[in-house]
């Protein structure tokens, strides 16, 4: 018998050396290039939560080869916001459709009202302090913080494109007029369970299956 077929059938706890799971060969293990040689492998569900194109075809073809354990990332079980009751609905969806033998999260992983965004993305400016270093965009960034705003990070390639905001509701007229007064415009936008979309006009874009 497999270790697939033990966790299927009894919960059994994969043994071994597992595989984490990413983005950038998941194609690879999904087409089976990794077979035989991980034990299990890990994934977090928030990357295959709400999303659309090919990753859950992926997810299925690497559950047929291997044993799945989760480890999430968004809990935020250390911070004093109230739980997310949309997140845990979906989570709970996921982890029942794959049924892993656990799911674990971080304790120290949290966020407060956006804060742990705007840590994300101060430290990704050490890294790179070129991103937005004296462009416009980080000036309205700046502008949002001074108006409200917890937190932010820029989209695309750094120095224009958008800039994505954490606001509470209560401060967001203070946010989007502090904004509107030094250039910045307002675009709408909406999570997709199809995942990233771009449309001009009529045309719309999507990454192929």
């Amino acid at each position: 018998m497999s270790m697939l077929h033990d966790i299927e059938t009894s919960h059994a706890v994969p043994t071994g050396i597992g595989l984490g799971l990413r983005a950038r060969f998941l194609d690879r293990v999904a087409e089976g290039e990794a077979h035989g040689v991980p034990a299990f492998v890990e994934l977090s569900p928030e990357n295959y939560m709400h999303r659309g194109g090919k990753n859950p075809a992926r997810l299925e073809q690497v559950a047929a080869r291997f044993p799945v354990i989760c480890h999430g990332l968004m809990m935020s079980l250390a911070s004093t916001d109230p739980f997310d009751p949309d997140y845990f609905a979906f989570l709970k969806g996921f982890l029942d459709r794959w049924d892993p033998p656990w799911h674990s999260d971080h304790v120290c992983w949290s966020g407060l009202d956006g804060a742990l965004l705007h840590e994300a993305y101060e430290n990704k400016k050490r890294m790179n302090p070129h991103i937005a270093d004296g462009t416009p965009i980080e000036a309205l960034f700046e502008v949002a913080r001074e108006a409200g705003a917890a937190g932010g990070k820029i989209c695309g390639a750094g120095g224009g494109g958008y800039l994505l905001l954490a606001c509470t509701p209560g401060r967001q007229p203070q946010v989007r007029s502090a904004l509107e007064a030094h250039g910045g415009a307002l675009a709408d936008f909406a999570f997709s369970p199809l995942g990233v979309q771009a449309r001009v006009a009529e045309r719309v874009w999507r990454p192929t299956v």
